[in-house]
């Protein structure tokens, strides 16, 4: 999961990721994940720290203001297919069923 910085008035002033976000290309798609992984952590049940709506909301603004909709929707496509990946090798049929819901959700 990426470390999110905030500045002192709580806006996001970047995200540092180290999970295999180290790469060359659109630093967008770095966005993008992080929208992909809170609404993750908002939806699986367990999750310690949930992130709050205001910060789903916000992360949603920002994607859809920084983003085209034709660049959103192919770099949501890929990382959903990537995640799905790792959840059908390791065989967990809720993680499917909740990675497909979300890939969904960020195509319509």
């Amino acid at each position: 999961m990426p470390n999110v910085l905030f500045n002192r008035s709580g806006e996001v002033t970047g995200v540092v990721d180290w999970n295999l976000g180290v790469a060359r290309g659109d630093r967008r798609f770095g966005l993008v994940k992080l929208m992909f992984d809170l609404t993750w952590a908002a939806a699986v049940p367990g999750v310690e720290q949930r992130p709050t709506a205001a910060a789903l909301e916000r992360i949603d603004e920002l994607v859809h203001s920084t983003i085209p909709a034709d660049t959103l929707r192919i770099y949501w496509a890929h990382h959903t297919l990537s995640m799905l990946s790792w959840t059908i090798y390791a065989r967990d049929t809720e993680a499917i069923d909740l990675h497909l819901a979300l890939g969904e959700r960020g195509l319509n």
